[in-house]
C-alpha cells in the first residue's frame, strides 16, 4: 500500500473508531420468512451489497434491519460500507468478493459501527499489491447463542506463526482451534461432523495479502479447513482472514446453498442447501461461458431482482489463483446464475474451467422446515 492510500485508510479507520460506541446486542428486524431458530439464538442482522468501483452501494443491496446500505470511496482502492439497520455486534462475519475486472478485494477492517449500524472497510488490490478501484460484493452476518437446527459456524483467524481464533459464532457453543504449518493454516471448526459444507474465506487487514480455501472436510476430517494466504509475489505467507463453515447458505437457516466447482464440473459431494419453496430440493449446474464458468442453482426464490439472493466465490486449491463474480441474475423460474472469472497469481485472466472454486448463493428468505 502506498503512503497516501495507507494514510487515507487509517484516517477513515480512526474516524470510525472515534465514533464507535459499545456493541449493542439488540435483535434486528427481520425480513419475510426470516427468524431466529431458538430462544437461545439471537440474530443481530445480516445483509449484502454490490458496490460499484466509485463507491456507490447499488440497488442490489439488502439490510435485514430495513436500513439503507451506503457506500463511500475514501481513496484509490479504499471503500466504506454502512449497513444502517444492523447494530454493530459481536460475533459477526464479513466476506468480500471482487466484482468484475482482475482485482482482489479484502476486508480492511470489520466489526465497526455503533448501536444502529455496522460498518465494513474494504480495500481492493492488483495482484502486484497496488491499491486499485474495483466493484465488489460485501456480505455481513452477526449472531450469538446456540441452535440445534443448523450446525454451522464462523470465526476470525489472526495470522502469523502463533495464530488465534476470535470473534467466533458456533452453533454448539464450542471453541474452534487453528494451527500454522509453515505455509498454511489448519482450522478445526468445533461441533461439526459433515464435509458437504460452504467454506468461504476472506482476507482481512491493511495489506495486500490474499487468502483462499486450500481444502476442507472429508469423511476422515469433517469440520477441518485448510487455508493458504499469498503475498504479492504469489508466495505462501502468513495472513489474517474471516472463515465461514456452513451446511447451507451463508446465513444459517436461510434459503440457498453451496457448491464446489472442480475444473468446470459440479462436485455433488460438496454441494447442498435448501430451496425457497417450502423445504424443497435444489440442484446445481456449471457451464462454460467463454473463459468464465456460469454457475446456477435452482429454486433460489421469488424473482424480485438480484436483491433477493447474493453469490460469493472463493478459489480452492493450493495454487495462488483467485476468482471473482462477474454478474448474476434470477430467472423467471427462480434459478439464480452467477458468472465466475479466475486469474492466476500474476492477475492474468485464465480459463475458470482450469481451476476449482467454491460458490454460495444466499437468499434473504427463510422457510421453517
Amino acid at each position: 500500500m502506498n503512503r497516501i492510500s495507507c494514510a487515507l485508510a487509517m484516517a477513515a479507520l480512526a474516524a470510525l473508531v472515534a465514533g464507535c460506541t459499545d456493541r449493542t446486542h439488540a435483535a434486528a428486524t427481520e425480513d419475510e420468512h426470516v427468524g431466529t431458530t431458538s430462544a437461545a439464538l439471537t440474530v443481530f442482522g445480516s445483509g449484502w451489497s454490490l458496490v460499484n468501483s466509485g463507491g456507490t452501494a447499488t440497488q442490489w443491496s439488502y439490510d435485514s434491519g430495513g436500513g439503507t446500505v451506503v457506500g463511500s470511496h475514501y481513496g484509490t482502492g479504499g471503500y466504506q460500507v454502512d449497513f444502517n439497520g444492523i447494530p454493530n455486534s459481536n460475533p459477526s462475519i464479513a466476506h468480500v468478493t471482487a466484482f468484475g475486472g482482475t482485482a482482489h478485494c479484502k476486508v480492511g477492517w470489520g466489526h465497526l459501527g455503533d448501536s444502529t449500524k455496522s460498518t465494513v472497510l474494504v480495500n481492493c488490490y492488483t495482484a502486484a499489491g497496488t491499491l486499485t478501484d474495483s466493484g465488489f460484493i460485501v456480505f455481513i452476518d452477526a449472531r450469538a447463542g446456540n441452535t440445534s437446527s443448523n450446525k454451522s459456524g464462523f470465526l476470525t483467524v489472526s495470522g502469523g506463526s502463533a495464530p488465534t481464533v476470535s470473534n467466533e459464532w458456533n452453533w454448539s457453543g464450542g471453541t474452534s482451534t487453528v494451527t500454522w504449518n509453515g505455509d498454511e493454516y489448519v482450522i478445526q471448526v468445533a461441533g461439526v461432523s459433515y464435509s458437504s459444507a460452504s467454506a468461504q474465506v476472506t482476507a482481512i487487514g491493511l495489506d495486500s495479502t490474499r487468502c483462499k480455501v486450500e481444502a476442507w472436510g472429508t469423511a476422515w476430517a469433517a469440520g477441518k479447513v485448510w487455508v493458504k494466504c499469498f503475498d504479492t509475489l504469489g508466495r505462501p505467507a502468513p495472513g489474517s482472514f474471516d472463515l465461514s463453515y456452513l451446511d447451507g447458505s451463508e446465513i444459517p437457516d436461510n434459503d440457498g446453498g453451496h457448491t464446489l466447482i472442480k475444473h468446470g464440473v459440479v462436485d455433488t459431494s460438496f454441494s447442498g442447501g435448501v430451496g425457497y419453496a417450502p423445504c424443497s430440493a435444489i440442484s446445481f449446474s456449471a457451464a462454460p461461458s467463454g473463459s468464465q464458468v456460469l454457475v446456477s442453482m435452482t429454486n433460489a426464490g421469488p424473482v424480485n431482482g438480484t436483491t433477493s439472493v447474493v453469490p460469493l466465490v472463493t478459489a480452492q486449491g493450493s495454487d495462488n489463483s483467485y476468482c471473482n463474480v462477474t454478474h448474476w441474475s434470477v430467472a423467471a423460474d427462480g434459478t439464480v446464475s452467477a458468472g465466475v472469472a479466475c486469474m492466476d497469481g500474476s492477475g492474468t485472466p485464465i480459463n475458470a474451467s482450469s481451476v476449482n472454486f467454491a460458490t454460495t448463493f444466499t437468499s434473504r428468505f427463510h422457510w421453517h422446515c
